[in-house]
């Protein structure tokens, strides 16, 4: 996967109150550890770095299946 928002907050754990432990800039790629209810854990393809981010601030690709004239 890759960000697509400018900055992404790593959460150390899934809960808003918890410490931001680093940011995803836009277009580094990370891989989805596990979904949860309100958050994914990811893990950062740059740095290897494991933590969390909000669902809502997730934005997957979308891939174009028709052509629309």
């Amino acid at each position: 996967m890759r960000n697509t928002d400018f900055i992404l907050n790593i959460y150390e754990k899934k809960n808003s109150l918890s410490k931001i432990a680093t940011q995803l800039l836009y277009g580094e790629n990370f891989t989805i550890q596990k979904n949860y209810t309100n958050w994914i854990k990811i893990k950062s393809k740059y740095d290897n770095y494991i933590g969390c981010i909000k669902k809502k601030k997730f934005k997957p690709k979308v891939i174009n299946t028709h052509k629309v004239n």
